[in-house]
């Protein structure tokens, strides 16, 4: 969260492509944030850095969901469904697999998403 003040840090992150784990809710619920609604995970995808979303450890939100994470991006946030696409790609580009298990599961993974956001788009 801290890239985001710092330009010359963001802009090295943007330029090197680095991965950053975003987890909306623990930010919130660990007060690294005071709302949902001020976190810059959308400022820092827009400004061109590879997101992704993830929901923590589950002793700090031990129910939640990606789905849950997902709404509160689209709905609090403003991210939009294409934009939650390419934040699902980038988890599975930022994933410590192989190239082949990367594109396994994006062919798995990827269609599943759009068949389920047709009728949201």
């Amino acid at each position: 969260i801290g890239s985001w003040y710092d330009k010359e840090v963001l802009d090295l992150v943007v330029r090197r492509k680095i991965p950053l784990e975003v987890c909306l809710t623990s930010n919130f619920q660990t007060g690294a944030i005071p709302s949902l609604k001020e976190h810059p995970a959308h400022k820092l995808f827009m400004a061109g850095a590879v997101v992704t979303l993830n929901t923590d450890d589950p002793s700090i939100s031990n129910d939640l969901t990606m789905s849950d994470e997902y709404e509160v991006a689209v709905e609090t946030l403003g991210f939009s469904y294409q934009d939650l696409r390419k934040v699902l790609n980038n988890s599975i580009e930022a994933a410590f697999i192989s190239k082949d298990e990367k594109e396994g599961l994006r062919n798995k993974v990827l269609p599943l998403f759009d068949l389920t956001l047709t009728d949201k788009v």
